[in-house]
């Protein structure tokens, strides 16, 4: 064999073999690696923002300056009269290019009202969990990796009511609803300061998340109320990397809320081990 081809020989084994630590880094990363998700909850008042105006395309605008992998809706409007017999929850989809699902929570105005959730990765195992007072969530699942035995995390988006007893209740049915999945989150407008009892309920049974900054969210040009929250489960599952508010005062009368959170599925795996 000539020199040169010894040459070629030698740099083809060394190109095969970075190919193949890559796969196998690219295989270990997908299964083991921490797994990060931006997630946003987001009341949009029915497209209508603070200034009164209805404006879908300027809600999407701020949702895509966030670049959520999940965004979480509530008050969202379809085929209702005032709202033009627009599908809200597959017109903000379009305008995101991402996946939705809605689910109805009430007849409102000749159409419906209620909460959805977008993604840029599919959504599986969608469904309508009724609440009490009218109240839904809207749920489904995504994959947290790239492997066909990778975890799947469940995600709710919710409203809760506005009165104070009826809110416990549909925290109650939520929480039995999901206590079979292993890894669940649940986002929305909860319309609960942080002493209702609601919250004191949720507290034993998630984890609540503390945000960074004001936690103030409603009304949007000069909140004085924390009414959104974002709740999870197990605790020991997850590393909270940011939880905040949006600070838009104009496109919806509540600002959204914006979290960074990412999964380890080592730890889940200590966790389940540690029940067993």
């Amino acid at each position: 064999m000539s020199r040169w081809a010894s040459i070629a020989s030698f740099r083809l084994y060394l190109l095969l073999f970075f190919l193949a630590s890559c796969g196998y880094v690219l295989a270990q990363s997908t299964t083991t690696s921490p797994y990060s998700l931006t997630i946003l909850s987001y009341n949009i008042h029915g497209g209508v923002g603070s200034d009164g105006s209805r404006n879908l395309a300027r809600q999407a605008e701020v949702i895509r300056m966030q670049k959520p992998d999940i965004v979480l809706l509530q008050e969202v409007e379809v085929g209702t009269k005032q709202s033009g017999e627009t599908d809200q929850a597959a017109e903000l989809a379009r305008l995101l290019e991402m996946q939705v699902h809605f689910a109805k929570a009430s007849d409102t105005d000749g159409g419906e009202k209620g909460n959805a959730i977008l993604a840029n990765t599919p959504l599986d195992n969608t469904r309508t969990l009724p609440l009490s007072n009218n109240g839904s969530a809207s749920v489904a699942q995504v994959s947290l990796g790239n492997n066909a035995d990778s975890p799947r995390l469940t995600i709710a988006s919710l409203q809760l009511s506005t009165r104070i007893g009826a809110q416990s209740t549909q925290a109650q049915t939520l929480t039995k609803a999901l206590s079979g999945d292993q890894i669940a989150i649940c986002m929305g407008d909860f319309n609960a300061d942080p002493n209702f009892p609601v919250m004191a309920y949720l507290k034993d049974h998630w984890k609540i998340a503390a945000k960074q900054g004001s936690p103030l969210t409603t009304p949007a040009e000069a909140p004085e109320h924390e009414t959104s929250y974002f709740i999870y489960k197990p605790q020991e599952a997850f590393i909270l990397r940011s939880h905040r508010v949006v600070p838009d005062n104009i496109a919806s009368t509540h600002r959204p809320l914006l979290t960074v959170i990412q999964f380890d599925p080592k730890k889940l795996k200590s966790t389940a081990s540690d029940k067993s």
